[in-house]
């Protein structure tokens, strides 16, 4: 799918571990496309020990568990380097998402130096649908030429 960007756009990114949806908007408000990106990430084990193993049971558990928590640490990463490579050139943007996830990518984004002073906002928000993400973009958007400023991002830390 071929994206459509300008130098003056805004983009609400909803996330969480299973797909990203994306809608862009050109510089006047108006819809240019939404994209959504799969994550293509594996489930997260929470592994927990357990009372009465012997040390060398616990060991067993624990190496597996540990290679599956490496494992899903660099796909979470993977997916959200898409997001970003698929955000570059982008005007501003804002982060919609349930849970842990849109946290988690907004840490990723704080590594960013290009990326990060163009977040506005990360919001908590379930399910969202397209149009309401479409929404979402256009009250948070600032058209090209407005006299409204755009204030810094507010982040949310854990």
């Amino acid at each position: 799918m071929e994206i459509i960007k300008s130098d003056h756009n805004f983009a609400a990114v909803w996330i969480d571990h299973k797909k990203a949806v994306i809608s862009f908007l050109d510089d006047k408000g108006h819809r240019e496309q939404v994209l959504t990106i799969e994550s293509n990430v594996s489930a997260h084990i929470n592994f927990k020990t357990g009372r009465g193993y012997s040390s060398n049971q616990h060991l067993q558990m624990v190496k597996p568990a540990i290679s599956q928590e490496r494992k899903h640490q660099s796909q979470l990463k993977r997916y959200f380097q898409e997001i970003i490579q698929t955000l570059k050139g982008i005007g501003s943007f804002i982060v919609i998402g349930p849970g842990e996830a849109k946290i988690e990518f907004q840490k990723e984004i704080h590594k960013n130096k290009e990326l990060f002073p163009l977040l506005k906002e990360v919001l908590p928000q379930d399910n969202i649908t397209e149009t309401q993400l479409v929404a979402y973009a256009k009250k948070f958007h600032v058209p090209v030429g407005s006299p409204f400023t755009v204030s810094k991002p507010k982040l949310i830390r854990r």
